[in-house]
């Protein structure tokens, strides 16, 4: 309910998308990719944990400086 978005962007299929960075109730970070269809029908197209090596941390994409 409370969450952020990162990323904004038109998909190849030619619908909106966001990335939201949330929380579980544990706390852990959850990223959320969902768009709008042209209809206007919110889809969610995945749900993962953002990791390293693509994540920096929940918000930064990229390797970290280890």
């Amino acid at each position: 309910m409370g969450g952020k978005v990162l990323e904004g962007y038109e998909s190849e299929l030619g619908d909106e998308r966001c990335l939201i960075l949330g929380h579980s109730e544990e706390g852990k970070p959850i990223h959320v990719v969902c768009g709008f269809s042209k209809s206007g029908i919110l889809r969610i197209i995945t749900v993962y944990e953002p990791k390293p090596p693509k994540w920096k941390n929940e918000s930064k994409r990229g390797k970290s400086k280890t």
